[in-house]
């Protein structure tokens, strides 16, 4: 029987998600803020033994959401994967597990700040401010994510294109392209239909990019 405390920030999680569908950023990325807190309340201090290697996409622990009613493209056409996850109740949770969950948790409120950026590019203060908080969130999801003995390589596909995306917008194109170049190496292992077809399309179109073509554009 699951702690009340986790079904509890499941179920907000999951409203924060229908929040960002309809394009409302802010408050489902206070509402994923609020879950994390929760969340990391319940992680334990120590971490498995590293004795089992877990696969969700085989156990089914989450689900893409749609696409947000407002969608912002990537400046320059550099593709964006814009869609959060669903999180799903497990029968119980181990130290593993919750820790694979944190790391989802941060790649949502991440993406809400990232689409903050894409919407409020007009303005170079909100960009500055949005870009840069997605891009740390990016990162402590993927550092939380090789905490966990969870494989999920999807998850870190996204984390790849999405972060790339960010340095690119930022001049950096070199870090940029070579990001966008571990997402060529990861989706070549995954099945297509892991994504969408227009988010396999434009995560695998990025790959492509090197930097001198990033330079010049």
């Amino acid at each position: 029987m699951l702690e009340f405390g986790h079904e509890q920030c499941i179920r907000l999680n999951n409203h924060a998600v229908e929040l960002f569908e309809r394009g409302c950023f802010h408050g489902s990325a206070a509402i994923f803020k609020e879950v994390l807190d929760a969340f990391s309340n319940v992680i334990p201090s120590r971490f498995g033994n590293g004795a089992h290697c877990y696969t969700p996409q085989n156990t089914q622990l989450h689900r893409w959401s749609k696409q947000p009613r407002i969608q912002a493209k990537g400046k320059d056409e550099i593709f964006v994967h814009c869609r959060t996850v669903y999180l799903r109740c497990p029968d119980s949770f181990e130290e593993d597990l919750k820790r694979y969950y944190v790391a989802l948790i941060l790649y949502n409120i991440a993406v809400c700040f990232h689409m903050l950026s894409l919407i409020g590019e007009r303005n170079p203060c909100s960009f500055d401010d949005f870009s840069s908080k997605a891009f740390s969130i990016y990162n402590m999801a993927f550092a939380t994510k090789k905490l966990s003995l969870f494989k999920d390589g999807v998850l870190l596909t996204v984390l790849f294109n999405n972060s790339g995306q960010l340095l690119y917008r930022q001049g950096r194109t070199f870090e940029a392209t070579k990001r966008l170049g571990l997402v060529q190496e990861l989706i070549s292992t995954l099945p297509m239909n892991s994504f969408a077809p227009d988010d396999y399309d434009g995560m695998f179109l990025n790959s492509l990019m090197d930097s001198d073509t990033a330079s010049a554009a």
